[in-house]
């Protein structure tokens, strides 16, 4: 499922008399795109075009046979004809009824008495003719067959042959609505305006300490983190499937005698999933792995946890309210130095602030394990302190003809032998918005826009105290949760760029 905002009226270009190239696996298709009303008339008009193109190309075919036998009016194709204004589904009906009592036939006749020269002297030679009866649309009644006229095994196989054909003929009326629609509606795709496109000059607000912008950045991809994290609410797609793998696996520590969750994850993204035209065989491949840290808590007190990052000079705190306002959430770290240094293997980590929440169910999960509160007057349980660290890292890379970059190198210039072969990628998002987009681990950039609505727990906390239900929440899910948001984040980057509330922001997509 896509969950996509509602856009004005000018930011898709809906021109019925413009072509574009519509991204596909293979390539692109060339298509028109139009309103829906539209789209409805010209599947309507292709639809009656081909239909009584259909109908006029067998009724030629009848003529022809008719022509070419000269038996217009008598004869055994002169009562087929006849039978054929009653319609497909008659005839199928009448030669379904011939075959039945045809198979009976050869069923209890031997072979050697249905030969000609055993069917009697008398009839040999001649036609019997049998008396024409008024056919209606209730069927074709019985008539009374000589053996001379009582046809073999290469007559039923002719028959079945038929019952196909006008079977064929008549679902056709049916389905040829369908298949004419699917084949000429490609699909809800449109060509952006490249005036409605939008992206913040960040780098000039980061230069100017302008706090007050890059506050407003962070506040206009609001919208579409909760839009790709809603997308993940849906039953799984095939295309999920195939695209995203999670693995996950439990050990011990055997210094600790904690249990250990290791959990990998891999997706990509193709340029037909961005919507690029100049580049649908473009794809992100990312590929991550995490596991519990529980060495990074250097002190615990009754007045909270402290941890360590990665066993720098970085702490983080968490502070347990014994009457919480607000609901749990997660906090998101990156090791800025490899920012820095352009590093293809990115550190991060997420810490769970879910100590000393109350929960009306126990569980004993990594980020949720409770114990008994012992007090009447709150809920039975509360979520224990010295929850563990989800220490990750993350790499990402573009490929492109058979080769692979790092995803800073993806502005490399054209001609550098470090460069995408073929790469038609116009130098907006070449040069800004992927390397600024995809500079961090989506998941620390999707969650961090989150924010207290990173936990899926903490959309049904409940009040007073914001309380839980730690039993049926899980860290695995809220980090299945994040991977696959993190995969639709990634797929909407470009179409963002045409729903962002900038107001007074430089706009780089102009400059």
């Amino acid at each position: 499922m896509d969950i996509h905002a509602y856009s004005t009226k000018d930011t898709y270009l809906i021109n019925s008399k413009r072509r574009f190239t519509m991204p596909t696996d293979s390539g692109g298709i060339q298509a028109l795109s139009m309103s829906n009303k539209e789209a409805q008339f010209v599947v309507a008009l292709c639809t009656i075009y081909t239909a009584f193109t259909f109908m006029v190309g067998w009724d030629l075919v009848r003529v022809l046979i008719i022509a070419f036998t000269g038996e217009i009016h008598d004869g055994r194709l002169g009562k087929v004809f006849k039978l054929w204004k009653f319609g497909s589904l008659n005839i199928a009906m009448a030669m379904l009824k011939y075959i039945e009592e045809m198979m009976l036939y050869l069923r209890k006749t031997p072979k050697e008495k249905r030969q000609r020269k055993n069917r009697g002297e008398a009839n040999r030679g001649q036609d019997v003719k049998v008396p024409d009866a008024e056919i209606t649309d209730a069927g074709i009644p019985d008539a009374e067959i000589s053996d001379a006229d009582i046809p073999g095994v290469g007559h039923l196989c002719l028959a079945i042959v038929l019952v196909v054909v006008f079977f064929g003929f008549y679902l056709m009326d049916f389905a040829i609505g369908a298949i004419v629609g699917a084949k000429i509606i490609v699909g809800n795709v449109a060509p952006a305006n490249a005036n409605k496109v939008f992206y913040p000059d960040i780098n000039t607000l980061e230069r100017q300490g302008d706090t007050t912008g890059l506050l407003r950045v962070k506040s206009m991809r609001i919208d579409s983190a909760f839009r790709a994290i809603a997308a993940t609410e849906s039953p799984d797609p095939q295309a999920r499937r195939k695209r995203v793998t999670i693995e996950m696996a439990d050990s011990q520590d055997g210094q600790t005698a904690s249990p250990l969750s290791n959990l990998n994850y891999s997706y990509n993204v193709t340029g037909v999933d961005m919507g690029l035209q100049s580049d649908p065989k473009l794809v992100l491949r990312v590929k991550g792995a995490c596991r519990t840290e529980y060495t990074w808590l250097v002190n615990t007190t009754e007045e909270g946890d402290t941890y360590r990052l990665w066993g720098g000079n970085e702490t983080y705190h968490i502070k347990p309210d014994a009457q919480p306002t607000t609901p749990p959430w997660l906090a998101f770290f990156h090791d800025e130095k490899q920012i820095l240094d352009r590093s293809p293997n990115l550190s991060y980590a997420i810490i769970a602030n879910t100590a000393g929440r109350y929960s009306y169910t126990a569980s004993r999960d990594p980020w949720y394990s409770t114990r008994e509160t012992q007090a009447n007057d709150t809920p039975p349980y509360q979520v224990l302190p010295n929850r563990p660290v989800l220490n990750c890292w993350e790499t990402k890379t573009w490929h492109l003809g058979g080769k692979d970059v790092d995803s800073w190198r993806l502005r490399a210039r054209r001609r550098a032998l470090n460069s995408l072969p073929n790469l038609k990628l116009h130098e907006l998002w070449s040069d800004t918005v992927f390397p600024r987009e995809f500079e961090l681990p989506r998941i620390v950039s999707l969650g961090s826009a989150l924010g207290i609505s990173s936990l899926r727990t903490a959309s049904y906390a409940l009040d007073p105290f914001c309380v839980i239900d730690a039993g049926s929440a899980s860290m695995r899910g809220d980090f299945k949760r994040l991977v696959l948001g993190s995969w639709v984040s990634s797929q909407n980057v470009l179409r963002d760029t045409t729903t962002y509330n900038h107001g007074n922001l430089v706009n780089l997509a102009h400059g």
